[in-house]
């Protein structure tokens, strides 16, 4: 394969429908019809997201910076809530004690 490797980490069904067939530039763009309510609502969000794009009219790709924006966003996030409730779960359970 020539050309800079991408390396690309997904966790979401959709987008990994699209990279599994190589829609990733508005080049490789390709039709796409989600499977279900559940893929529907998948799909909805990363095209508000922008994580989606719609090259030509039918023809969609995964935009893998914004997509991976968005994922380092809520992983910043994630963390210190996750802190925040092992504390206070530590905190009440000693003062139940």
């Amino acid at each position: 394969m020539n050309g800079p490797r991408i390396r690309i980490q997904i966790r979401d069904r959709v987008a990994d429908r699209l990279v599994l067939r190589g829609a990733i530039t508005p080049g490789s763009a390709v039709v796409y019809q989600p499977s279900g309510r559940f893929e529907r609502w998948l799909f909805d969000r990363l095209r508000r997201r922008g994580a989606v794009i719609e090259a030509r009219p039918g023809r969609f790709y995964l935009n893998v910076h914004a997509y991976h924006a968005h994922q380092t966003r809520w992983q910043r996030h994630a963390v210190p809530c996750g802190i925040g409730a092992i504390i206070v779960a530590s905190l009440l359970t000693f003062l139940y004690v």
